[in-house]
């Protein structure tokens, strides 16, 4: 049964019958400088995607 506006519940792309698999992730955010610009990333590896950031690899945000 579809509830109103046509939604049934499912995610897109989900196939019916087919098994999810949980995964775990971060969402993240640093701050160019003091009051600088906030910037938010997701990753599954917080630890590693921190240690990008400070050698400058990944996006250039924390180059600026």
């Amino acid at each position: 049964m579809r509830a109103q506006g046509g939604f049934d519940g499912r995610l897109a792309g989900q196939v019916p019958g087919a098994k999810l698999q949980a995964m775990t992730g971060y969402v993240y955010m640093l701050a160019s400088q003091k009051r600088g610009t906030i910037y938010i990333g997701v990753t599954n590896d917080l630890g590693r995607r921190i240690v990008e950031h400070k050698d400058g690899k990944g996006a250039g945000f924390t180059r600026r």
